[in-house]
């Protein structure tokens, strides 16, 4: 999905002091990347709530510190949400998230491809 198909599916998700919700990052006024928090993203995994999730940053604005950003604010906004953990699934950026303080919990599958599932507790 290109950034703007994402935009799109997050404006239309998006709710403020509730999930679904997801935050922007943006440069001269022009959103260059966005993260979402939702009840869940993999449907196998309802019982885990909530997720990161739909964290993209657009190419030439990656390795500057904004998909980092991106994830701690949506964790910071679990933590005011009540949540003590908080899920993402990924497949490929491991080392990315767990330099964040992620850690791996299981392997599963999306779409038929291998994912990790990873998890963050959410210190107080």
């Amino acid at each position: 999905m290109t950034i703007a198909d994402r935009i799109g599916r997050f404006q239309s998700r998006a709710q403020r002091g509730q999930l679904p919700t997801g935050f922007v990052a943006l440069v001269n006024g022009a959103v260059v990347g966005l993260a979402c928090l939702v009840a869940c993203d993999l449907d196998s995994h309802r019982h885990l709530t909530p997720w990161l999730a739909s964290v993209l940053v657009e190419p030439p604005y990656r390795h500057q510190g904004i998909g980092a950003a991106l994830s701690q604010r949506t964790v910071e906004e679990a933590r005011s949400l009540g949540f003590t953990r908080v899920y993402l699934f990924t497949l490929d950026q491991i080392p990315f998230y767990s330099r964040l303080g992620w850690s791996l919990l299981e392997s599963a599958r999306f779409r038929d491809h291998p994912v990790t599932v990873m998890e963050r507790a959410i210190l107080e």
